[in-house]
């Protein structure tokens, strides 16, 4: 049997990442909860309501990850993750929700644009819209 130690570490990494990216997930869902709950008074029907739909949420943006996207045209150098990423503040900017209004504006989502280098998601969306 031929060992690779390369291929034990990147694994023993990319599950810590996905531990991590799991745990940091849980906990802004867990924020969110108490927060529906105590400011906008969520009783837990509501609550698994919202829990229910944001699972859907995530199942779909899962499967748009997973597509490849016409938007990859105009960016290359863009992986599906940036595509999908686009396509949900597309959607908010259809319903004209910007999300930095709601989350502040020191939120910043980064893509990588054509030219291979990050951009902020709405600005990049602002110049396909302009072309």
């Amino acid at each position: 049997m031929k060992c690779d130690p390369e291929a034990a570490i990147r694994r023993r990494i990319a599950a810590q990442l996905t531990e991590t990216l799991d745990t940091q997930r849980t906990t802004h869902e867990l924020m969110t909860i108490i927060v529906l709950h105590d400011v906008f008074g969520f009783g837990r029907e509501r609550l698994i309501k919202f829990g229910k739909a944001l699972q859907k949420q995530y199942d779909d943006f899962s499967r748009e990850c997973d597509l490849t996207d016409t938007l990859r045209r105009n960016s290359l150098k863009a992986s599906n993750f940036d595509t999908a990423i686009i396509r949900a503040v597309q959607a908010l900017l259809s319903y004209g929700i910007d999300y930095r209004d709601i989350l502040g504006n020191t939120a910043k989502i980064l893509v990588t644009g054509s030219d291979g280098k990050p951009r902020e998601v709405t600005e990049l969306i602002r110049a396909m819209e302009r072309k």
